[in-house]
């Protein structure tokens, strides 16, 4: 996408389509590419959140801690999806093992911990749109953790 001559990230676009032209061409400009072998870890569970993910291509995989001491798949994202935002919202430590899909492994793109805050404290619609994800991912996490739910 093209706003005033800048090119914004299509990916940026649909994680917050709240957010304005100016404020996705910044963040745009923020943005950093990393790639992940196939089972690689991107985010440790209990480790502090710097960043907010946007998978662009492959998959990654939510892990959690079952009641019974396994570690479960509670998730499989893909391109275009997001993760990182519960930490970043709500603070405190990482609530999930991310790592990129066994059998794909992932390439991403990240905001760092600074751009978001700005970005969710400049713009309320963008902060409530992510907020209500934020909500059905946690019950995701607790269901995982108690062998509700699996992937």
């Amino acid at each position: 996408m093209l706003a005033d001559g800048e090119i914004i990230e299509q990916y940026l676009v649909s994680a917050f389509p709240a957010l304005t032209e100016r404020q996705l061409v910044r963040a745009t400009r923020n943005l950093e590419r990393e790639d992940y072998a196939p089972g690689s870890i991107i985010l440790q569970e209990g480790t502090a959140p710097d960043r907010f993910f946007i998978i662009t291509r492959g998959q990654i995989e939510v892990l959690v801690d079952a009641s019974d001491g396994e570690r479960l798949v509670v998730a499989r994202m893909g391109r275009g999806q997001y993760f990182g935002e519960i930490e970043l919202l709500r603070g405190g430590a990482n609530i999930a093992t991310i790592r990129a899909a066994v059998d794909s492994g992932a390439r991403v793109v990240t905001l760092d911990n600074e751009t978001f805050a700005m970005l969710m404290a400049e713009s309320q619609p963008a902060r409530e749109a992510l907020e209500q994800i934020v909500h059905e991912r946690l019950a995701e996490n607790i269901n995982g953790r108690n062998g509700i739910n699996h992937a």
